[in-house]
């Protein structure tokens, strides 16, 4: 098998398992209080995600790896701009709170589920090799245009929430899809043998799984509320 059939394959079976969640789908219909609960744990991680840009540049073997890595980390602070004035408003995580402020209500408590799915990445980011790290990565940006897709078009159907509330999903439509296709440039010239390929979907997979246990989580947590 070629490695672009291969990456695609790998990723195809990530999306499976990240998507199969039903929560994913019910984003138009479920109360204002579990849709604040849900991202206010999204925010969570986001805030943490560049830490796991941080680990991946302290694994980084290569200059082009890193610069793909830095131009990553760059968008997650705002853009170089943002970053040169000091100006904090447009981080992905600021983003996120931004739409988390149409609700009037402070950040929902940190889940459980949520520290879980943090600690899982945690040790997975410190302990696994730059290749299962890098496709984790890839997994997760890879994807995370289709899924930011499914959830913009689910809040919009809701019609509670404003474009300037919606920014940070819109944005991440085209943005992931741009950071998936470098990491995937980046991982391709790499899967050339057996071992290699199969450290790849140890990560991507890892990725995937750890969503999913945490979407099912979430999903029992919200029948509660």
């Amino acid at each position: 098998m070629k490695a672009l059939e291969y990456y695609d394959s790998v990723l195809s079976e990530g999306k499976n398992v990240m998507f199969s969640s039903p929560l994913l789908h019910e984003l138009d219909i479920i109360s204002k209080e579990k849709l604040h609960h849900l991202f206010s744990q999204i925010y969570y991680f986001v805030n943490n995600f560049p830490g796991y840009l941080g680990l991946l540049l302290w694994k980084a073997n290569n200059e082009k790896i890193r610069f793909v890595l830095t131009e990553n980390l760059i968008d997650e602070c705002g853009g170089f701009q943002k970053i040169k004035d000091l100006d904090y408003s447009e981080t992905h995580a600021n983003l996120l709170k931004r739409f988390l402020m149409a609700f009037e209500k402070p950040l929902a408590e940190k889940s459980q589920h949520t520290i879980q799915l943090m600690e899982s990445f945690d040790h997975f980011y410190i302990k696994s090799t730059l290749t299962e790290t890098l496709a984790s990565m890839a997994c997760m940006e890879g994807i995370s245009s289709e899924w930011f897709n499914l959830i913009y078009s689910q809040l919009l159907q809701r019609d509670e929430f404003n474009s300037h509330q919606l920014y940070f999903f819109d944005l991440h439509t085209s943005l992931d899809e741009i950071h998936g296709d470098v990491l995937k440039d980046t991982l391709l010239p790499m899967l050339t043998d057996d071992l290699t390929r199969n450290l790849f979907k140890i990560g991507a997979m890892t990725a995937a799984t750890i969503w999913a246990k945490f979407y099912d989580g979430i999903s029992a947590e919200l029948d509660k509320l």
